[in-house]
Formats: C-alpha cells, sequence, structure tokens
C-alpha cells in the first residue's frame, strides 16, 4: 500500500512528499515514489529513507532502484542498500513519531502515518535502519521531478516496509534525531566515539611506554 502528500514547513526548509510503501515487491507493476520540487539556493535536495525488513536465517541484504527520473546520475546514486549486518536488531522504532509534526504542518491533508503488521515474524527476526541521501543536480532545481523507488534485489531478508520522506533545505530536527537514534547497529551508531577512544588510549600507551622507557 502506497500513500503519498505533498507539504511545506518553514522558508528555508521544504518538504516535498511522504510515502510508504509496506511488503515491497519486485514485481513491475509494483513500486514507490518521492516527489521533488525542489528550487534553487537552497541546497540539494535530500530524501529520508526508513526500511524495515525480517532476517531468515544467516546474514542478508536489500537494495532499492532510487534515483531521479529523467536525468543522467551517478552509478552510486541509482540505489540505496542495506546490509543486516548493520542494521538494527529487535523491535524497530515507530515512524509515528512524525505523525504531530505531519498534522501540525497538513492540517487539512489528513496525513495518516500507518505501521507494518510485525506480528508475523519474530521480535529477533527484525531489522531497521534510517538513511539520508542528498541528490546534488541541477536539473533537479529548474523543474518538479520524483525519486523512482523499485525493489532490486533481496537475499534473506524479507522487506516489511520502507517509508521515505522527500525535502530541501535544513532537516527538520525530529528527523534528525530520529536518523540519528535508527541509522543502524549500536557499533555502526557509535563506531566514531568508539574509534576516538581507542586511537587516544594507543596515543596514552605509546607515551607511557616511552616514558618509562
Amino acid at each position: 500500500m502506497i500513500s503519498q502528500q505533498t507539504f511545506a514547513i518553514e522558508e528555508t526548509t521544504q518538504l516535498f512528499s511522504y510515502s510508504q510503501w509496506f511488503d515491497p515487491t519486485s514485481d513491475s507493476e509494483d513500486g514507490s515514489e518521492a516527489y521533488l520540487d525542489a528550487k534553487r539556493d537552497n541546497g540539494a535536495p535530500w530524501v529520508f529513507y526508513y526500511y524495515i525488513a525480517a532476517l531468515e536465517n544467516g546474514g542478508g541484504d536489500t537494495r532499492f532502484e532510487a534515483m531521479p527520473q529523467g536525468i543522467f546520475v551517478n552509478v552510486a546514486d541509482v540505489h540505496i542498500a542495506f546490509n543486516s549486518k548493520s542494521m538494527a536488531k529487535g523491535e524497530p522504532k515507530k515512524f509515528s513519531v512524525f505523525q504531530t509534526l505531519l498534522s501540525q504542518q497538513l492540517p487539512d491533508a489528513h496525513v495518516l502515518i500507518e505501521s507494518p503488521d510485525l506480528s508475523r515474524f519474530a521480535p529477533e527476526q527484525l531489522r531497521s535502519q534510517s538513511l539520508l541521501k542528498f541528490y546534488n543536480y541541477g536539473e533537479l532545481l529548474r523543474a518538479p521531478s520524483s525519486i523512482g523507488i523499485n525493489l532490486t534485489h533481496t537475499e534473506n531478508l524479507t522487506p516489511v516496509a520502507l517509508y521515505a520522506i522527500a525535502g530541501q533545505g535544513p532537516v527538520p530536527e525530529e528527523i534528525q534525531q530520529f536518523i540519528d537514534q535508527t541509522r543502524g547497529s549500536w557499533f555502526q551508531r557509535y563506531r566514531h566515539i568508539i574509534y576516538s577512544v581507542l586511537i587516544a588510549m594507543a596515543a596514552l600507551y605509546g607515551f607511557y611506554r616511552y616514558a618509562t622507557r
């Protein structure tokens, strides 16, 4: 099931579309879209994705084609990919945390953020991850466009839901906080801090060895 709404929040932050896609399949007639109406002098448009899946066994991965329609793009911007090893485990964070935000900004649009049916999966099977992707193409600033989203590959991961919010300008604080909390596994989220601590410990150990020679 797919639903979409168009809205704007403030002068410099523009949110163009919201979509929710449950039980994504590779059927050629299935798919989703993120609509863009980007303006000049307000930065590159972006799409915030949140993917929920269920791990079947071992490790798995999923790849979606997610690229602007009607323009040539870099190979790196053709797909978005998710790997179970870097995804958060267990019950996913509810995307409905944005319900108040959307309702306040679109009081007449009756935006309804729905949740997928997770009862068919054991909690330990569930995986989730958020991804913020910028699309830095001048063509997107000249006319309305869209990001076509299609499932192209999945192995050992059962796709459950893919949410997408498209925008331009500063990322709203609510979205940024959600990304910080859901961009992957515990190690993925804090790896930079871990690396910094390990480097500092190695430097201190080296200094200690030097000072005690």
